[in-house]
């Protein structure tokens, strides 16, 4: 199946797969985010993507790799095009000039008022950011658009170097975002994902210290996995779970 041209250039516009920046403003804010380019470069482009690996990304914004793509990838617009469509799109830039290099890196003028030193976390059509001597905020995406300013924030502020937040679900239900402080003693907190100005846990509030694990340790993310909490701190890792 053969896409027309026009059919094919409005599916790379809407897809942001020609290297498009978007605009972002509101609230006071602006900034780019640069989608990397989808040409047929094995290196830096997605020459060496399979054909699922492409409708994966396309209708689950899931890289070759497991990884999310950047967070205002509008691939819930795609999840009703037809696999022809789809299968022809991706044939169509296979065949296209390989062209080997990075996109610019994304900007947010003015949005956290403090350094990064983590990466984000996504969960549901939100990004989660822990900035230096800041609130762990939380912004939605619409329209393949970062919408400004965030929709809730912690009343936690985190010392240097910030948070470095992650996320456990069930599916898309019941999302928790788990959020580490680098103090002494360390904290692990639990924000609610759909508003983190609504904290869910703290590893402070039991009686008797009994959920403390000792001096914090800086750049730490909880890890979970099965069920678990891991938090690195600065003598060994902490696992916190249901108490049985």
């Amino acid at each position: 199946m053969r896409l027309s041209q026009r059919r094919s250039e409005h599916l790379r516009r809407a897809a942001k797969i020609i290297g498009d920046p978007l605009k972002v403003r509101a609230g006071g804010f602006d900034g780019r985010i640069r989608p990397e380019p989808a040409c047929d470069d094995a290196e830096t482009g997605i020459g060496a993507w399979s054909r699922e690996a492409f409708n994966r990304a396309m209708r689950r914004g899931i890289g070759r790799d497991g990884e999310h793509l950047y967070p205002a990838f509008p691939y819930d617009h795609f999840t009703h095009v037809s696999d022809g469509e789809l299968d022809a799109l991706y044939a169509w830039l296979m065949t296209r000039p390989p062209i080997s290099g990075r996109a610019p890196p994304t900007q947010l003028n003015g949005v956290l008022g403090g350094g990064i030193w983590s990466t984000p976390a996504y969960f549901n059509g939100h990004i989660y950011y822990g900035q230096d001597n800041g609130a762990l905020k939380s912004f939605s995406i619409s329209a393949a658009q970062v919408v400004l300013p965030a929709g809730s924030s912690s009343s936690v502020t985190f010392g240097f170097p910030g948070t470095a937040p992650s996320v456990s679900a069930n599916g898309t239900a019941n999302g928790i975002v788990w959020a580490h402080q680098n103090a002494n003693p360390a904290v692990l907190y639990a924000f609610d994902a759909n508003d983190v100005s609504k904290p869910l846990y703290s590893s402070s509030q039991a009686a008797n210290g009994r959920d403390q694990f000792g001096a914090g340790n800086k750049f730490i993310t909880p890890v979970i996995a099965d069920g678990k909490v891991f938090v690195g701190a600065a003598s060994g890792v902490a696992v916190f779970g249901l108490l049985k």
